[in-house]
């Protein structure tokens, strides 16, 4: 006694899906991180630019041009993100999602054009002669946990697009 069983279209384009299974996952979470990147870096771009901040108040004077500069706060909980004043800080967020298991992302640049990054997330001495204390903002760890869900979602539905 013998079976023999066929494999009609359906069943063929199935086996293929199964084939390339592993290649759709991994390449759904690497869209998944590049969507999540790109959301977090509109999330800390935004909380730079948040009004109203809480802290010191400033003059600032450029030429003959004078307005009011009010900067972050570290006292509240959680502290505020750091007050954008040149944009710097701001343009400088980035990220980089290397293979299927990594997406870094952060402030500053590699060439030291914005030292004062890590200063304002971590806290420490800055200034000429590195007189002044800053307290950290942290702002790198408030993006990451307010955004946990999104870049697990972001993940999810990217591997579903292309499973389907």
């Amino acid at each position: 006694m013998s079976a023999s069983i066929t494999v009609d279209a359906k069943g063929r384009a199935a086996l293929s899906t199964l084939k390339r299974l592993d290649t759709l996952i991994e390449t759904g979470i690497k869209k998944g991180g590049y969507v999540s990147g790109k959301q977090i870096t509109t999330f800390l771009k935004k909380g730079f630019r948040a009004k109203p901040k809480s802290g010191r108040e400033y003059l600032i004077r450029r030429g003959k041009i004078r307005r009011r500069h009010i900067a972050s706060n570290p006292d509240v909980n959680p502290p505020e993100f750091p007050a954008s004043l040149s944009g710097a800080l701001a343009n400088s967020v980035g990220f980089n999602v290397k293979g299927s298991d990594q997406l870094i992302f952060g402030a500053g640049t590699e060439d030291g054009k914005v030292p004062y990054a890590r200063i304002l997330n971590d806290g420490g001495q800055a200034g000429r002669g590195r007189k002044t204390t800053i307290k950290g903002r942290f702002y790198l760890e408030q993006t990451a946990k307010a955004n946990e869900r999104n870049i697990t979602r972001n993940i999810e539905d990217e591997i579903e697009k292309l499973l389907k």
